[in-house]
């Protein structure tokens, strides 16, 4: 079962730092390999997820969210 608080957490501090903490523990936020997004991975009920933010240049309707000034992840 996915946690939303978790989730939102993650969501809320990958952008404004270089670690992320997660139910106790500081991982360490990186960036893409072409070095333009922020990305963590953590683990959540036993399963890996990462959490990336949105590219802004992207059509769709969250890089259009991103391009309007919204932190999207």
């Amino acid at each position: 079962m996915l946690d939303a608080s978790v989730l939102s957490s993650v969501a809320a501090q990958l952008p404004s730092g270089d670690q992320v903490e997660v139910e106790g523990q500081r991982l360490r936020v990186r960036r893409t390999s072409s070095g333009r997004f922020r990305t963590v991975n953590f683990v959540m009920a036993g399963h890996e997820f990462a959490a990336i933010e949105q590219n802004p240049d992207k059509p769709s309707q969250w890089g259009q969210l991103a391009r309007s000034g919204h932190e999207v992840v």
